[in-house]
């Protein structure tokens, strides 16, 4: 069963990226790059908890509020590219890890850098 999920989970996340990329035609995405960073499927498929980030960063709440009301679209999207019985439901969030990452990087630059000034 696990292993039919991680392929369900590939599939569903490889869909995803082209959907959003090539068939929604909001022009509000004009150059903004989302990436489908991952998709977990609960093992009934009731569900799917997909992370997604959005850049440019200003873009970000924009784009997530209009990927969310375009999930009705997506879902049936997908029901006609993969072939389960039932698609599951589609739940966004937004990946911020790399902010994370970023702020993090930030304060190790200027902790090396107060080191380097005592």
């Amino acid at each position: 069963m696990a292993n039919r999920i991680l392929k369900i989970n590939s599939e569903i996340q490889k869909e995803l990226s082209k959907l959003i990329s090539y068939s929604l035609k909001d022009p509000r995405l004009e150059g903004v790059f989302v990436s489908v960073l991952s998709v977990d499927t609960t093992n009934e498929l009731s569900y799917s908890k997909i992370k997604i980030s959005v850049f440019p960063d200003n873009k970000k709440e924009q784009t997530f509020n209009i990927i969310r009301s375009s999930v009705p679209f997506l879902r049936k999207e997908l029901a006609k590219n993969i072939k389960l019985r039932v698609v599951p439901e589609l739940i966004f969030s937004l990946d911020e890890g790399y902010q994370h990452e970023n702020k993090i990087n930030q304060l190790l630059k200027e902790i090396k850098k107060d080191a380097k000034n005592d």
